[in-house]
């Protein structure tokens, strides 16, 4: 290109013709200190070429541009970046005046050719960059902006001439916070200066001191939600500590709320307050709080009192109480309606294990978690007495009974009383009816507590009944066992009516206070006053204080006090029942001191009266299971004709001895003393006193050796005799055989053959318990006069022994004693509806095998059929149908009921029991394989067991012997009359198993030894 002059040169530039102007600047006609002086000069508006540059919209996104800064700097040096225009602004102040977008290509060439020198210049009015931002869609994802704000952070805290920061101006000006995004639609200008500025920069203030946020509160406008916005993420940024700057004037922006309507004051501590809050940051609520205007404002209590109440509440749960006392410093802000007002649900489970849904405020959560006693006095002292009042909840009642049943301090309990008074005293709990003197007694509290509630409470307090039994505070101490100093706090109080007052069962508090014991102390202390009133009053059962007295096995001395304060007059009183104090006595606390003492006073003649049901006191005694065998033999002694004497249902002294199962001592004592005509004596039900002695080992023995074996025989009204009830009683449980072998083997006739009422023999009923041992079930057919016959026999649903046998469900070895002796006749027998035995529970197989005689090898399904429960055979099998393991019905309903519904075996979920299928073929190949294991069992097995069961016979036989010739040398010296002795035949002694007794057992055993 030819030579140029300056004219030409800045018109190119002026007509943003840059390629003619790179291609000068890259050409050789013209000098580089030419080309350095065009570059420099300036038009009229006082722009370069380069400010020409950059205001060319056109230019910017192209190649030439870029050529043109090297180009420039190559000839002018790097200081031609740094040249400004006539306002004094650098070329990257010009590019931000003029455009929305930024080049990141040429301003990246720009920054990195001015470095950070070019980034922090100000023009003429001190405006840096940042000031210059107008709109900012430039910033979005460029790489130029990021550059910039790298090199030279400071850039934000640059300040124009009226000492404003950008965030001032953008404050000021708002429409920046208005109009301009950064970044993405939802974050704001100013939002985004203040996330990349520090908490320095916006604390600086302008020329007069303002700060961004004065600044704020003195604008005007009608936007409020923006400026509001704009409050928020200044606080959010600088904190409590920026409120509480003060301008030149020495305001703050607190003081700006008279004359600047457009931002209320408690707008911008409450945003302070909610990051605090929300950061649980004490000190900056602390200074919050400090500030006059926040605590005078008008919305104060509705502002943020909700949030200080829950912050409270969670570090009273946390039971952080240093951070409580901490918010408690801060004076005046707990206000009562935050305590007593503010409600929240909340499931509570009591001491008693009650649980409640109730609505507690903040001083039920504070007692709920027994706080120090600062706490709880500051908090009680605030809600006040009727504070205290209202926060009544019907769950719990007053907040004294919540503080009781949580073991709150005595200190706080006695604050409570005093300031609560006699409103909150008298409040009762809905559900138990207890008022607060009711809960204290329950908690056990000392009295001194109990007499400072009295005052407070008044006459009234003592008046007060709970909803359970209406039993008044006198009444409950009673019960509750209170102590001396309680008991004579509450009687002191009391007036005539408090003391006579009776509950639901009529009882005053000298019954209660018998009734439970109370030391001799409390009960002179009750009888202090009224005495005469109090000892003849009766209960609903019609008992007079000394009835209560000796059921409850009061001490002698109690007993002494009772008659001296004026019960002599009533000592023949008798109860509803017709008990008198000697029936009491003996029936419950039976001891020889208190009976005589009580003779001693000139009532023997009340031994012999009888109650409503015409028990004796011998009777009533014999009703104790812990009576004193020396206060049996003193009554016996003083009235020998009590033994005879029967009650309302015809039983004598020994039928309630046996039926009771007292000492054996005193059943050997009646015994002896009785005629031999007392000891079958039939009761109203026809049971002789052997019907109901199953529990001894020995009495049996001496009740037979002195009755004779004719009591054996002798049946109640149900047709049963002692055998045949005893094994009726003991259905499906387990059985005293020792009982039933002495029964079976002393019996000389057949006893084991007669029917009951139902038709049902002994057999009958020894068959229908699968727990019995096959020893006893041989012992009664070995009994029989004719074994056929009693196998044959049935009752009145002509069921036979093997039909009961069948019915349960483990009785094996039962079902085959009974076919072996029985046969094929017994297996056929059918009963009324047409049924054979063996159709029950599936033992048609097992019976049938058993006939068959032969035994199917089912070796290889032994682990099939065992069950993984009990690990025996399985019986009544049954399968869970989702996995098929198969279980005893027994064992899988058991596993259900204690565990959950789930395999045993692989936990997989079922139904329960209703899920549970019955496995009818397994089951019929179970019953087969139980019959093949008696059949296949060898001669020499069979030997051993009868052997090894013999040898047991022998054992049990030698210590019962024993047993017996103790009892007999014990009746030789009582009595000079001599004992027969049952002569054992040659004859007898050879019997054989199947026919003899305990005798011909023996018998057997020696002769296998041998």
């Amino acid at each position: 290109m030819a030579k140029m002059n300056l004219k030409t040169f800045q018109k190119l530039c002026r007509e943003q013709k840059w390629k003619e102007v790179l291609d000068y600047l890259s050409g050789q006609k013209d000098s580089k200190k030419v080309k350095k002086k065009y570059l420099e000069s300036t038009d009229k508006d006082g722009r370069n070429c380069i400010h020409n540059l950059v205001i060319d919209g056109g230019v910017l996104h192209t190649a030439p541009a870029v050529a043109l800064i090297d180009a420039m700097v190559k000839i002018a040096g790097k200081k031609y970046i740094y040249t400004t225009n006539a306002k004094g602004q650098s070329v990257l102040h010009v590019y931000l005046k003029e455009y929305y977008a930024w080049d990141d290509r040429f301003c990246t060439k720009l920054i990195q050719q001015g470095g950070k020198q070019l980034i922090l210049m100000q023009d003429e009015d001190g405006k840096s960059l940042m000031h210059s931002l107008k709109f900012m869609y430039v910033l979005q994802n460029s790489d130029a902006f990021s550059l910039m704000l790298e090199m030279a952070p400071e850039v934000f805290s640059l300040q124009r001439n009226n000492g404003n920061t950008a965030l001032h101006d953008a404050v000021e000006i708002r429409d920046n916070a208005d109009h301009i995004v950064v970044y993405n639609e939802s974050s704001y200008f100013i939002e985004w200066m203040l996330e990349q500025c520090s908490k320095e920069v916006s604390f600086l203030g302008n020329n007069d001191g303002n700060t961004a946020l004065h600044l704020l509160c003195m604008t005007e406008g009608n936007d409020l939600y923006t400026i509001h916005r704009i409050a928020k993420k200044l606080l959010d940024h600088g904190g409590v500590d920026y409120l509480l700057i003060e301008n030149n004037e020495g305001k703050s922006a607190l003081d700006y709320d008279e004359n600047y309507r457009v931002i209320r004051p408690n707008i911008i501590y409450d945003n302070l307050l909610w990051n605090a809050f929300d950061a649980e940051n004490l000190e900056d609520l602390q200074k919050i709080f400090s500030i006059e205007k926040v605590r005078n404002c008008g919305t104060y209590e509705s502002s943020y009192y909700p949030r200080y109440d829950d912050l409270i509440r969670k570090y009273i749960d946390m039971r952080d109480w240093e951070k409580v006392r901490k918010l408690l410093s801060f004076d005046g802000i707990l206000h009562k309606s935050a305590v007593v007002n503010s409600k929240s649900g909340l499931v509570y489970q009591g001491p008693s294990g009650v649980v409640y849904y109730a609505h507690f405020n903040m001083l039920h959560k504070l007692l709920l978690e027994n706080p120090p006693f600062d706490i709880a006095e500051k908090f009680i002292r605030l809600a006040g007495e009727d504070g205290i009042e209202e926060s009544y909840s019907h769950a719990f009642g007053s907040l004294f009974h919540l503080s009781l049943e949580n073991d709150i301090d005595d200190e706080i309990l006695k604050l409570l009383v005093e300031i609560g008074g006699k409103s909150m005293l008298l409040q009762k709990n809905e559900e138990s009816g207890d008022s607060v003197l009711h809960t204290m007694i329950r908690s056990g509290c000392e009295s001194g507590l109990i007499q400072l509630a009295i005052e407070k409470g008044g006459s009234d307090l003592l008046s007060l009944r709970n909803s359970s039994c209406c039993d008044t505070a006198l009444h409950l101490a009673c019960k509750e066992g209170a102590d001396v100093d309680t008991i004579t706090t509450l009687v002191e109080a009391s007036s005539k009516k408090d003391l006579l007052a009776k509950n639901l069962q009529l009882e005053i508090a000298l019954h209660l206070a018998l009734e439970n014991k109370l030391d001799l102390t409390s009960i002179e202390v009750i009888l202090s006053r009224y005495h005469d009133m109090q000892v003849s009053k009766k209960t609903r059962t019609r008992e007079i204080a000394l009835h209560t007295a000796c059921k409850n096995g009061a001490s002698k001395e109690v007993l002494n006090l009772l008659l001296k304060k004026g019960v002599r007059a009533q000592i023949r009183a008798k109860t509803k029942n017709g008990d008198t104090v000697f029936h009491l006595l003996l029936s419950k606390s039976p001891c020889l001191e208190k009976l005589k003492f009580l003779l001693e006073k000139g009532y023997k003649s009340l031994l012999s009266e009888i109650n409503e049901r015409e028990e004796t006191v011998l009777h009533s005694l014999c009703s104790y299971e812990d009576g004193e065998i020396d206060v049996f033999n003193y009554l016996v002694d003083q009235i020998p004709e009590l033994l005879s004497k029967k009650n309302a249902n015809g039983q004598t002294i020994l039928h309630t001895i046996m039926r009771n199962e007292v000492k054996t001592d005193f059943a050997k004592v009646v015994i002896e003393r009785c005629d031999d005509s007392m000891l079958t004596l039939q009761d109203t039900w026809g049971n002789t006193p052997l019907h109901y002695c199953t529990w001894s080992e020995d009495l049996h023995t001496v009740l037979i050796e002195k009755a004779g074996k004719g009591i054996l025989s002798i049946l109640n009204n149900a047709g049963q005799n002692a055998i045949s009830r005893y094994l009726y009683l003991s259905e499906g449980c387990t059985v005293n055989e020792n009982f039933l072998v002495d029964l079976l083997e002393t019996a000389d006739e057949d006893i084991v053959s007669t029917k009951d009422a139902d038709g049902q023999t002994v057999l009958h009923y020894a068959c229908y318990n699968e727990e019995l041992d096959p020893r006893v079930l041989k012992l009664i057919l070995d009994n029989a006069d004719n074994a056929k016959t009693l196998l044959m026999a049935v009752d009145d649903n002509e069921e036979t022994a093997l039909h009961y046998a069948c019915q349960t469900e483990r009785n094996f070895d039962t079902i085959k004693i009974l076919i072996d002796a029985g046969g094929e006749e017994l297996v056929e027998m059918k009963d009324k509806s047409g049924k054979k035995a063996a159709s029950h529970n599936d033992y048609q197989i097992f019976v049938d095998t058993l006939l068959s005689g032969k035994a199917p090898d089912y070796s290889q399904f032994v682990d099939d059929l065992t069950c993984p429960l009990c690990l025996d055979d399985m019986i009544d099998v049954h399968y869970i149908p989702i996995c098929n393991h198969r279980f005893c019905k027994k064992c899988i309903t058991r596993a259900v009921h204690m565990n959950s519904s789930k395999c045993p075996i692989c936990r997989a979920n079922f139904d329960g029991e209703s899920d549970l299928k019955k496995d009818h073929l397994v089951n019929k190949i179970a019953c087969s394989a139980k019959a093949a294991q008696y059949l296949t069992k060898s001669d020499t097995q069979k030997q051993a067991d009868e052997i090894q069961m013999l040898k047991r016979k022998l054992d049990e036989m030698t210590n019962r012997c024993e047993t017996l010739e103790k009892l007999v040398q014990q009746k030789k010296q009582s009595s000079p009359r001599p004992t027969k002795k049952r002569r054992i035949s040659d004859k007898q002694s050879s019997q054989v198993f199947s026919n003899g007794d305990i005798r011909s057992h023996l018998h057997l055993v020696n002769r296998k030894g041998k």
